[in-house]
């Protein structure tokens, strides 16, 4: 299995500003975009933002450390589980000392 078909809605992962940014369907609208975070597309994060329901998107913090989790057992970099996750890099170190925290 491909990492884009490993994560359901993404479709590609293009590079804005030097960053990894997946590409999906937004969970919201429904249009092919580039996915800020939650799945939703950057007028949708925003709209949710404003309003105080962005809670009600995406996933819970265990539920994506999980995901980063079987990413990286499956072989991928620190990079690209955390594109695939739908976080950023940086986010994706984080995690990473955090399983090896719980691990060891």
């Amino acid at each position: 299995m491909t990492p884009l078909e490993d994560r359901p809605g993404i479709t590609a992962i293009v590079v804005q500003g030097g960053q990894r940014k997946p590409v999906g369907e937004c969970a919201c609208c429904g249009r092919e975009m580039t996915l800020k975070a939650r799945g939703l597309c950057s007028p949708c994060h925003r709209r949710e933002s404003d309003a105080g329901t962005l809670g009600d998107w995406g996933w819970t913090l265990a539920e994506r450390i999980e995901e980063f989790s079987r990413h990286r057992a499956s072989g991928m970099s620190v990079g690209t589980a955390a594109t695939l996750t739908g976080v950023s890099g940086r986010t994706g170190s984080r995690y990473e000392r955090r399983l090896k925290q719980t691990a060891g």
